[in-house]
């Protein structure tokens, strides 16, 4: 049988049993991830797309800053663990 469940003994010789995620809940928690940012991309391509070539530039200012923070949030604040 294949166990969910993994354990790992650190140096100080403590041990820690980790759950394992599978790739179809990983793969569906990425989709969740996936359909959050494209929404936020959709909405600042309305809101900036307005503001001609000033607004193409805050654009993508935007989508940088969303795509190297947006894990950093989760880390930060949830434990590494993003909205699903």
């Amino acid at each position: 049988m294949f166990d969910t469940n993994y354990t790992v003994e650190t140096p100080e010789g403590i041990e820690l049993t980790l759950r394992v995620a599978g790739p179809v809940v990983r793969a569906f928690a990425w989709g969740i991830d996936f359909v959050i940012r494209a929404i936020v991309y959709i909405v600042l391509v309305i809101i900036f797309g307005q503001l001609g070539d000033f607004g193409i530039g805050l654009l993508l200012m935007s989508i940088f800053i969303l795509e190297w923070f947006y894990p950093v949030l989760f880390e930060v604040y949830r434990q590494g663990a993003t909205p699903w």
